[in-house]
């Protein structure tokens, strides 16, 4: 387990030291951050989407990825009223989703095997619903710059926006039944690799620690409502699924445990928003996360 998770913490570290040895700046992580939104995580999701063993029993965890973080995002509306403007936007954007493929599809794979990724695309795709969808409208409703609010615009943009795209035509092309050509998987592979290493190197180019010593007041509501929400849903969707489908018992309670999307911080950049804030928010619960994960999985 600690063999899955340590490189992608190294990964993390990486990109922190970058930053402080100010071989990379704020400037090119947004750069990157823009490279991963338009490029590597459409073909990652187009991959999963359409490869996912969709069938009706299985529908519960695309379910418990969309609700999970609905469930957090109404409550979070309560627990951040203590903050306002592009901060409050920054935190709710964050609680709007999970990081469920970076952290969590390197272990499964590794204890689970391809039985277990499957399963975990299908948390991916409720997940994807909230991340794409409504956090996209989130960020965009506390950009500070939006002016009055465009119901077509935003529409336009969140249909043409590339990541819901590839979403849309994963689902299609699962359904229709064909099979993607090995040429593709191979190079969506590359892509996939290529995915996780930016991504996380971006969250440590904007995991600033002393913003988040100095915003813990602001993050500690954030976090337990974070948690609280996930452990409660997460563990009462393993008890009621344990008997009869124990291995998605298990990829739910474990996806359920998940650190925020980086994407949120994608989005709080490309919004103006508190972009420190969401990445302390990323930063912070990658390591919560990654020792709950730890914990977790001694017991299943």
């Amino acid at each position: 387990m600690l063999n899955q998770i340590i490189p992608l913490l190294l990964v993390v570290l990486l990109g922190t030291v970058l930053r402080v040895i100010k071989f990379l700046n704020l400037d090119a992580g947004r750069l990157i951050s823009r490279l991963v939104m338009y490029v590597t995580i459409p073909v990652v999701i187009f991959r999963a989407v359409s490869q996912s063993d969709i069938r009706p029993g299985l529908l519960w965890l695309v379910l418990l990825g969309a609700a999970v973080p609905l469930t957090t995002l109404l409550i979070g509306k309560w627990s951040t009223r203590a903050s306002s403007g592009t901060t409050r936007g920054a935190l709710l954007v964050a609680l709007c989703g999970k990081n469920t493929d970076l952290f969590a599809l390197p272990v499964i794979q590794a204890v689970y095997g391809l039985g277990g990724v499957s399963l975990l695309a299908l948390v991916s795709m409720g997940n994807a619903l909230c991340v794409f969808f409504v956090a996209f409208i989130m960020a965009a409703y506390f950009n500070p710059n939006r002016g009055v609010v465009d119901a077509r615009k935003m529409v336009r943009s969140i249909a043409l926006f590339p990541p819901i795209l590839a979403f849309v035509a994963g689902l299609v092309f699962n359904l229709s039944g064909f099979s993607l050509p090995d040429l593709f998987l191979t190079f969506a592979g590359v892509v996939g690799n290529a995915n996780v290493f930016l991504s996380l190197l971006v969250i440590g180019i904007f995991l600033d620690i002393t913003v988040v010593v100095k915003q813990v007041r602001t993050l500690v509501p954030t976090l337990i409502t974070k948690y609280a929400v996930a452990l409660t849903m997460g563990i009462a969707f393993y008890m009621v699924f344990v008997n009869t489908e124990p291995l998605m018992a298990s990829i739910g309670l474990i996806a359920s445990l998940m650190p925020a999307p980086v994407v949120s911080l994608v989005y709080s950049t490309e919004n103006n928003l508190d972009h420190k804030i969401a990445g302390a928010v990323v930063g912070t619960t990658t390591v919560i996360s990654t020792v709950l994960l730890i914990v977790v999985s001694a017991f299943l």
